[in-house]
């Protein structure tokens, strides 16, 4: 092992055992958290996922049970919810991060909780709630306002579940002078469309998606506009009006519009769909992700967020 390699390892141990011994401190000085069988509140929100996120019916009876004890616990698990949502690493941390991240099975690896994966916990719990919840609403939408872009994401993904009081707050966020806010809002509105009250919030919430489209164009409220299917009926004119309006037939926001407008009224959207394609074959498009979209029947569909 030359000097170089020596030096890296030494580094990495120092780092591992500093590690282990501030994970040991934070064992023994750990803030009171909440436990139910004999089990941590963040080991029950490992377990837990939003429903969309549950992909076979073992995972969902896993994940149901997870958020029944989560339920159990009550408010009580709603302060270490929120600490969980904002917690950052700190620059040591993030370095021992740095040095273990290819040792997934070592001993480090296994205590070390990542920001990521302590936003994850923080985010099941939430969803986990529900309504029960409603109480930190305000800080919830503080912290989609975040700077960093880890916390506001998984706050994104589990507003929904809390109920329609997070609506208002998140309708005033799209007025936000920063770009990034407004989109974490639209993107926290457009889960409200997937659920069976879709109908009874649609008005307020596509009329201020409108509202929006009309002077920014980002896919994500198409996206959001789509999720509404039918309930959306109101954003038809403008969707129209704004496909009217693209002089080139490959402007980017095309296909994005296209696919909300199908998932809306799949007659209005006719028309545009196969003038699109007709531009895509006279132009011979060699892109695959074009034709992929093309591909699609009937039309063009987009049910996945935008990057």
């Amino acid at each position: 092992m030359n000097r170089t390699k020596f030096l890296t390892f030494r580094k990495c141990l120092l780092l591992a055992l500093a590690g282990i011994f501030l994970w040991l401190l934070c064992a023994v000085f750990h803030p009171f958290e909440p436990r139910y069988q004999g089990k941590r509140l963040t080991a029950w929100a490992k377990e837990a996922f939003p429903t969309y996120m549950a992909m076979s019916p073992e995972l969902r009876a896993k994940s149901d049970r997870a958020a029944a004890v989560i339920q159990q616990i009550g408010t009580n698990a709603l302060p270490v919810a929120l600490n969980l949502c904002g917690t950052k690493d700190s620059c040591f941390k993030r370095k021992l991060e740095k040095c273990t991240e290819y040792n997934s099975d070592g001993v480090v690896k296994c205590l070390i909780t990542t920001e990521w994966e302590k936003h994850e916990e923080g985010a099941a719990i939430i969803w986990a709630l529900g309504p029960v919840a409603e109480p930190v609403i305000p800080s919830l939408i503080q912290l989609l306002q975040s700077q960093d872009r880890d916390i506001g994401l998984h706050i994104v993904d589990v507003l929904w579940g809390v109920g329609t009081n997070t609506i208002p707050p998140l309708i005033e966020l799209l007025d936000n002078t920063n770009k990034v806010v407004r989109i974490r809002a639209v993107a926290a509105l457009g889960h409200f469309g997937r659920e069976a009250h879709a109908a009874n919030v649609a008005p307020m919430v596509v009329s201020a998606i409108v509202h929006c489209i009309q002077t920014e164009t980002n896919g994500m409220y198409f996206w959001a506009l789509g999720n509404f299917g039918t309930n959306a009926e109101l954003s038809v004119p403008v969707l129209t009006n704004l496909l009217g309006s693209f002089k080139q037939p490959f402007y980017p926001p095309i296909p994005a519009v296209l696919g909300a407008l199908n998932r809306i009224d799949p007659e209005a959207a006719k028309p545009f769909i196969e003038e699109w394609r007709a531009a895509i074959e006279l132009n011979n498009i060699p892109d695959p992700s074009v034709k992929r979209l093309t591909n699609s029947s009937p039309g063009i569909q987009t049910n996945s967020v935008p990057p």
